[in-house]
């Protein structure tokens, strides 16, 4: 596990928390640690540094969250993330899933 936070994943963090939300930094999830998780959403925020995350390593990643976990939502977010950017990033998100839900129900 790191131990290390970033200021981005802090400031990112902070702007979930503000939008209501409970976090969990540097969560341990099977076999990989996510930068944020979303208990409420079952969501994983990760924050791309300025190298960014390796995308082949990400796409493995998130397979195994989705396949393994059912974690549906994985949002990334460049270092560089805008609060208002990102909060209407997830503000969005969260009006889509609310969306497929109600189809899901209705179906």
């Amino acid at each position: 596990m790191r131990t290390h936070l970033t200021k981005s994943q802090l400031k990112v963090n902070d702007w979930v928390r503000e939008l209501g939300f409970q976090t969990e930094m540097e969560k341990v999830i099977g076999k990989y640690c996510v930068d944020i998780f979303i208990p409420e959403l079952y969501w994983v925020v990760e924050v791309d540094g300025p190298i960014g995350h390796l995308k082949k390593g990400d796409l493995k990643r998130d397979k195994y969250l989705y396949l393994e976990w059912g974690i549906d939502n994985i949002i990334h977010v460049k270092n560089e993330v805008g609060e208002k950017e990102f909060k209407e990033k997830i503000l969005e998100s969260i009006g889509m899933k609310l969306e497929k839900n109600e189809t899901e129900k209705r179906s």
